[in-house]
């Protein structure tokens, strides 16, 4: 690989952006590489755009290079072109192809290989767990979940893994096992704790408070508002809370209601 392409692929997980501005500048060299050299451009070229959020309309080139790298690759590369191709599957809205090309993808990673490219992996199976929870198969979104927890422990941090771990909560609320759902928001929040990151942690009680006023644990809902409220650093000097964290006016509807703090505005 040249060069320029290799420093590309060491900033496209982290900047894809800032990739693609690069490969957009190497773009006039591609009359002088040959096949190799340009298919791994093209294939850099659409990770990049992908993980910028670059919505795919074709899976005409993603199958090209699953086809090339089949037979000039690497595990890494065969691993990389199936989840583009389910990518763009997905992004097409075909979900049962996307499945199945995820499942290929999986069979191509070689995880006893000290290069396994667990970063795709874990992409894998977090877009596996998305279709999961929108066809209502939440066992199986459990399954892709703690797979893609197992992915995270190669390559994150401690902060990272604890975090991943909150993803669980979406299918056991599917599944309607509260309690469980309230010991991951519990064990999120103590391990956020203990890392130093205060903030972080007790933005994670906010979802807690519904579910104990829905189980009439009033005090238990107070206690999980109060640190809440004046701990997440998400709300300003008048109590508003940040852009996009509007739904917990909601909840403190809901709790306002259990505790009777109801006014009466006369117009």
């Amino acid at each position: 690989m040249p060069k320029e392409l290799q420093a590309v692929s060491e900033i496209i997980n982290d900047n894809p952006d800032s990739a693609l501005l690069l490969l957009d500048s190497m773009e006039v060299k591609k009359a002088i590489w040959n096949k190799d050299t340009h298919m791994r451009y093209d294939l850099l070229r659409l990770k990049a755009q992908n993980k910028a959020g670059i919505l795919f309309s074709s899976d005409s080139l993603a199958k090209s290079l699953a086809d090339h790298f089949d037979r000039n690759g690497s595990h890494n590369d065969r691993l990389l072109t199936r989840y583009l191709l389910g990518r763009a599957y997905q992004n097409m809205g075909d979900a049962p192809m996307a499945l199945q090309t995820y499942l290929d993808a999986i069979e191509q990673a070689d995880t006893t290989a000290t290069d396994c490219d667990y970063n795709t992996l874990m992409g894998v199976y977090g877009q596996m767990a998305q279709i999961f929870h929108q066809q209502n198969l939440p066992h199986d979104e459990i399954r892709a979940v703690n797979h893609y927890i197992d992915c995270i422990r190669h390559f994150g941090d401690e902060t990272e893994v604890i975090e991943a771990r909150s993803q669980l909560i979406r299918p056991y609320y599917l599944l309607g096992e509260k309690d469980t759902i309230l010991q991951i928001i519990k064990d999120t929040y103590q391990s956020l704790l203990r890392l130093g990151n205060r903030h972080d942690a007790a933005d994670w009680l906010g979802s807690s408070i519904y579910l104990y006023l829905e189980r009439g644990e009033l005090e238990k809902a107070r206690q999980m508002k109060e640190i809440f409220e004046t701990e997440s650093n998400l709300f300003d000097s008048l109590g508003n809370i940040a852009p996009g964290r509007e739904f917990h006016y909601v909840i403190r509807g809901f709790y306002d209601l259990a505790f009777h703090h109801v006014d009466i505005l006369v117009l």
